[in-house]
């Protein structure tokens, strides 16, 4: 068992503060999956080296929380099409209103 806790510590080592409830959550996940294997007759080092290395686990979960991240962004961000027409739409505006003034026998200003 002590390897198994000097797994997790390890890997509780690379997590930042703010995502220790998420560090929690997969060590108890991955906790009941080496329970099972230990059950199943599995040494625990084929098991621990099954999982990966703490670092590869830690990194693999931040690139998911990256990954998600940006496709929420995908979706958040005014994309420059849009950006775009809405700058267009503004020069047309005022266009149409300083030709609307010269046709009155006003200035441009």
């Amino acid at each position: 068992m002590e390897k198994i806790e000097n797994f997790f510590d390890e890997m509780k080592k690379l997590f930042l503060v703010k995502d220790m409830d998420e560090f929690e959550e997969i060590k108890e996940d991955m906790l009941e999956h080496i329970e099972i294997k230990l059950e199943q007759g599995e040494p625990v080092e084929v098991i621990l080296t099954k999982l990966g290395t703490p670092k590869a686990i830690v990194d693999a979960f931040y690139e998911d929380k990256r990954l998600n991240k940006a496709m929420q962004y995908e979706t958040d961000i005014i994309g420059i099409e849009e950006v775009q027409i809405v700058a267009l739409q503004g020069k047309k505006d005022k266009l149409y209103k300083q030709v609307s003034r010269l046709k009155r026998g006003g200035s441009l200003h």
